[in-house]
């Protein structure tokens, strides 16, 4: 009986430790988040064949707006890049750096 017990309790214990280890830490500590995305977005690369090369985009510019909506950080302008790219009616990107 209580090589059954220990068992139970070993096995039980051993698949909520993590879930409470992870917890605390989570607590203290706060979730993950990329550091970056509180950032502006800046051009980190370019390559020479894109029409924005040509027209004088550099590596290093930052995007100020994106189809004429603000995005002072990475976060805001993925969010707006992404819905202007879920219309299907918009056939038009336009970025100002």
């Amino acid at each position: 009986m209580a090589e059954s017990a220990d068992i139970v309790c070993g096995t039980g214990g051993d698949l909520v430790m993590p879930v409470l280890l992870l917890g605390g830490f989570f607590l203290i500590r706060g979730l993950p988040y990329q550091s970056y995305l509180d950032r502006p977005a800046v051009m980190a690369a370019i390559s020479d064949k894109t029409r924005w090369r040509k027209k004088g985009i550099i590596p290093g510019d930052k995007i100020v707006d994106v189809n004429g909506i603000a995005t002072p950080t990475w976060e805001k302008a993925e969010e707006v890049y992404c819905e202007s790219c879920a219309r299907a009616d918009d056939s038009i990107f336009c970025m100002k750096v």
